[in-house]
């Protein structure tokens, strides 16, 4: 029996992305990337919450991307 989750492998890739572009703008600006890790871990903690296969360090390795392209 599989158990129903709100987020989908493209919810994770959507925002991954966008984590990627943010982090890249802020180090293109000379900005503290701090407040984009800040928002990253919360998004692994909600997609932990919502789904236990999900897998932080796959996200967390999209969301690091040096491109932040799409």
């Amino acid at each position: 029996m599989s158990t129903r989750t709100k987020f989908q492998r493209r919810h994770y890739t959507a925002i991954a992305k966008v984590i990627a572009r943010a982090r890249a703008r802020a180090r293109y600006n000379d900005c503290p990337v701090e407040a984009v890790a800040d928002l990253e871990q919360e998004f692994v903690d909600l997609f932990r919450a919502d789904n236990p296969r999900f897998s932080p360090s796959r996200f967390i390795a999209a969301a690091n991307k040096s491109e932040g392209a799409q």
